[in-house]
C-alpha cells in the first residue's frame, strides 16, 4: 500500500468569556498547532489535516480552526473536525477512527511539548498495528486560561506550571487510564 499521511491536530480550546461566544478567539496554543500542522503538511507531504474541537462549543472551535487552515493555502476538502472531543483518550480514538477512514496508514500528531509524550503514549497504544503514529511537539508562545465547561481545566491551561503538572501527572497516569479503559 502506498504511503498516505494524515496530520493530527489537537484541541487547545479557545479564549473568551464564558458568554463572550461571538468574540471568541483560538487561543496562542491553539494557534501554533494548527501553525504547526500547516507546516507539517507540506513538509511530509500530508493529504489531510485532522482538527479536534472539544466539548459542546466544537463547532465555533473548528470553524475558527478552518479558517486558519483556509487563510494559510489549505483547501477546505482537507480539513476534517475530530469533533466533541472530552479527554485526551476520546480525543485519540476519534482521530484514529477518522484517520483510517481516510485510508492512512501514517498519523503525525502535533502536540504541544508538555503533551507531546503523553500523547503519543495514548496514540500508540490506540493504533492497530499497520498505523504508524509519531508526533511533533511545538512550543506555546505564552499560555492563557481557555473556555471549557471544567474551572480546574480552564486554568490549568493559563499558566505554565500548571501545565506543565497537568500533563507530567497524566502522563505517569496514562499507563493505568489505558489497562482501565480496555
Amino acid at each position: 500500500m502506498p504511503k498516505k499521511t494524515v496530520i493530527f491536530v489537537h484541541s487547545y480550546c479557545l479564549y473568551g468569556g464564558r458568554k463572550a461566544y461571538m468574540n471568541c478567539r483560538l487561543t496562542a496554543m491553539a494557534s501554533e498547532a494548527m501553525r504547526t500542522g500547516i507546516e507539517m503538511m507540506s513538509i511530509f507531504d500530508a493529504t489531510d489535516v485532522l482538527v479536534s474541537a472539544a466539548y459542546n462549543i466544537w463547532e465555533l472551535e473548528f470553524r475558527l480552526q478552518k479558517k486558519y487552515a483556509l487563510n494559510n493555502g489549505i483547501k477546505g476538502h482537507q480539513v476534517y473536525a475530530v469533533a466533541e472531543v472530552k479527554n485526551s483518550y476520546d480525543e485519540a480514538r476519534q482521530a484514529i477512527t477518522k484517520a483510517l477512514e481516510l485510508g492512512t496508514n501514517e498519523l503525525i500528531v502535533v502536540a504541544e511539548k508538555w503533551h507531546a509524550k503523553r500523547s503519543l503514549k495514548i496514540f500508540q497504544a490506540i493504533a492497530p498495528h499497520g498505523l504508524h503514529v509519531s508526533v511533533i511537539p511545538f512550543q506555546t508562545p505564552r499560555f492563557e486560561v481557555t473556555l471549557e465547561p471544567s474551572t480546574i481545566k480552564s486554568f490549568r491551561s493559563g499558566f505554565k506550571l500548571t501545565w506543565i503538572l497537568w500533563n507530567k501527572f497524566f502522563e505517569l497516569l496514562t499507563p493505568l487510564i489505558l489497562k482501565m479503559s480496555k
